[in-house]
């Protein structure tokens, strides 16, 4: 009897220090219940802000924010994006509202760097450039602090316009 007892207490030992374990491989647990990243959590910006995008007639900025859908993209992203077509509009949009940022073409950038000086706000400028060389890119974001290259993967765009956001918070404490 003390024989079967010993195995009985082995076997239930064994069974207990043996029991089951948490073998999921990487990436499984998100599978588990409640725990999955939602479509929308990837692209969500973890800084939020007002920009104004100044997309002039004749712009190549005017197709990117319209018909190719960059503020649709950036307002997905939980931005406040509000498209100017004119320097008046863009000084009412400046006046009215607290802008964070002011994204617009390379050949704008100096004009509007110094009617950005005198704002209460002051919204930094982010030149985008398009089917510019390394080199030339590289030069716009060392004068600007950064830069939107186009074209570029949507992700790339969106994690730009974060470091502005970034530059811009850092700028005004």
């Amino acid at each position: 009897m003390s024989r079967h007892l010993a195995r009985g207490t082995f076997v239930a030992l064994m069974l207990t220090t043996i029991g089951p374990h948490d073998l999921s491989a990487c990436g499984d647990k998100f599978l588990l219940v409640g725990r999955s990243m939602r479509y929308k959590q990837a692209f969500a910006s973890t800084h939020p802000s007002s920009i104004v995008a100044y997309a002039a007639s004749g712009s190549p900025v005017r197709e990117l924010v319209n018909q190719q859908g960059f503020a649709a993209l950036l307002t997905f992203a939980g931005h406040n994006v509000r498209v100017v077509d004119s320097t008046k509009a863009l000084g009412q949009a400046l006046n009215n509202s607290r802008v964070d940022l002011v994204l617009a073409d390379v050949q704008n950038g100096p004009e509007l760097q110094r009617g950005l000086a005198g704002v209460r706000s002051h919204p930094l400028l982010v030149p985008i450039v398009f089917n510019a060389s390394k080199s030339a890119s590289v030069s716009v974001e060392q004068q600007y602090g950064c830069v939107i290259r186009i074209p570029s993967r949507a992700i790339d765009a969106l994690a730009a316009v974060e470091e502005a956001v970034k530059l811009h918070t850092q700028q005004t404490k």
